[in-house]
């Protein structure tokens, strides 16, 4: 269930009967009297959980083959917990395009102020530690595999890794250059 992460449910029945065999010979059927739980409250919220209860109770239905009382209890994440986990989605994916777009500019469009002024290799290299920690500061986040994994931080991760490598190698180049350029300043003079 945690595949669906925060929208997972997780879902659980309790079924009480209440039968001895004389009751069994008067009624014919399994149980008998079992009353619906009345006057009590079965939803709450637990940290990050919301849990809800629905009771039945057969006893009260004549056409029921047995008598039991069935409680089903559902437990789902809050709708802050989806809010937050929704936010972090959102702000990854513009941390990752706002890198893919500088790395472009700087690589394609051939800015150089970018690689030399700003330590940007810094900015994209500090991002490939930052997204994972954010997200493992999300409450009752399950291990990496949930479908907002495959949608978010993998390729959040991946596509910054590839701009902290282009960038390192833009940078390598241009200072590679720099100097052969020094270089040959130096030698016709």
């Amino acid at each position: 269930p945690e595949f669906g992460y925060p929208f997972d449910v997780y879902q659980g029945k309790i079924t009480w009967v209440a039968a001895n065999n004389q009751t069994i010979t008067a009624t014919g059927r399994p149980g008998v009297d079992v009353q619906a739980i009345s006057g009590a409250i079965l939803t709450d919220s637990l940290l990050n959980m919301r849990v809800r209860s629905q009771a039945f109770a057969s006893c009260l239905y004549d056409n029921e083959p047995g008598c039991e009382l069935v409680i089903q209890i559902w437990v789902t994440r809050t709708g802050l917990v989806k809010f937050c986990v929704f936010v972090v989605f959102v702000i990854h994916w513009f941390v990752t395009i706002a890198l893919f777009l500088l790395t472009g500019e700087s690589l394609l469009l051939n800015r150089h102020n970018i690689l030399e002024s700003t330590d940007i290799f810094a900015v994209c290299f500090s991002a490939l530690f930052a997204l994972p920690s954010v997200r493992s500061l999300l409450p009752g986040v399950p291990g990496y595999g949930c479908v907002l994994d495959m949608l978010g931080i993998l390729p959040n991760m991946i596509i910054i890794t590839l701009c902290t490598v282009f960038f390192a190698i833009s940078r390598l180049r241009h200072r590679y250059r720099h100097a052969a350029a020094e270089a040959a300043a130096a030698k016709d003079e």
